[in-house]
């Protein structure tokens, strides 16, 4: 397989996990690896897998330069419990709490599993994952302080780095967790969450359907308001770490299509968030109107940088 790879935007439901052939000594007999989860996506949604009402050519290169898999089965219909078999290559029913998870669920995935993201690390491979998440975040239920780093979060299950949703679009907390903790965060707004109860003068779906500029409300999906939606779940705060929904796919191909061009930085180096975050944007971003799969294709260099390929 060529090592050059072709990245496409994920969209707000996809998780991009990306692993790169890298680090001090680049190795480049490895392929990059791209793995996208989508969400309700047929086997016949795509060209290459024979669609013939919307065109997928960035996906369609994807194949035709990777291997496209043509039998294929799901551990489940839903979610959180097949992104876990995903993961782990455990059967989500052998798991207590596989379930569709809340929000506010503990890290469904401990720390001691071993997942994918380490195989490919003991390969020696760097590793990110981006998009949505829904398995879950800190170390207990509905006890995550996210006005802080969280104890427990991807850096715990073989990611180098992470920039993801907690859950869901339509499920609270509604701002991006980077690296273990809320991006962008507001100290002005702290943050409070949760599934049981709304907080006293927040408004919600059900109650303030005159609220809702942007998505009227359904069963469910009818409880604190975010960005003119209502939302699965109850939160307060978040100011400018909030997300717009409009913005997601932006948002997310930022962080997970400008890849590293200096992952190679010593284990040991201290780096903040904001620093990390330089060495994974230091790339150049396609802007949204960029067209063709040279867009944004990246190869492996000899030496430690990456170059744009076309």
């Amino acid at each position: 397989m060529n090592t050059a790879f072709h990245y496409i935007l994920p969209l707000a439901c996809f998780s991009g996990l990306a692993a790169h052939a890298g680090g001090p000594k680049q190795n480049t007999s490895k392929p990059n690896v791209i793995l996208i989860y989508a969400d309700d996506l047929g086997y016949g949604d795509l060209e290459c897998y024979g669609a013939k009402n919307i065109e997928t050519p960035h996906v369609n290169r994807l194949a035709s330069e990777g291997i496209r898999f043509t039998n294929a089965h799901a551990t489940a219909a839903t979610c959180t419990p097949s992104r876990y078999s995903l993961l782990t290559g455990e059967y989500a029913w052998r798991k207590p709490g596989t379930d569709i998870a809340a929000g506010n669920a503990g890290m469904i995935i401990r720390p001691e599993q071993y997942t994918m993201a380490d195989i490919f690390k003991s390969s020696g491979y760097a590793t990110g994952a981006f998009g949505k998440w829904h398995l879950g975040l800190g170390d207990k239920t509905a006890q995550q302080d996210w006005n802080a780093p969280l104890p427990t979060a991807l850096g715990d299950l073989g990611f180098d780095y992470s920039y993801i949703m907690a859950a869901t679009a339509d499920r609270v907390p509604c701002v991006f967790i980077e690296n273990g903790q809320v991006a962008n965060y507001d100290p002005s707004a702290p943050i409070e969450v949760s599934y049981t109860h709304n907080f006293p003068g927040e408004p919600t779906g059900k109650d303030n359907p005159e609220l809702l500029y942007n998505l009227k409300p359904s069963n469910g999906h009818n409880m604190s308001i975010v960005n003119g939606i209502s939302r699965i779940g109850f939160m307060k705060g978040g100011g400018k770490a909030l997300w717009k929904d409009e913005n997601i796919a932006d948002s997310m191909s930022l962080f997970s299509c400008t890849l590293p061009p200096t992952m190679c930085m010593s284990p040991a180096s201290h780096t903040t968030v904001s620093e990390e975050r330089t060495r994974w944007d230091c790339a150049e971003t396609p802007s949204r109107n960029s067209t063709g799969p040279s867009a944004n294709c990246w190869r492996h260099s000899n030496g430690p940088d990456w170059q744009r390929t076309h």
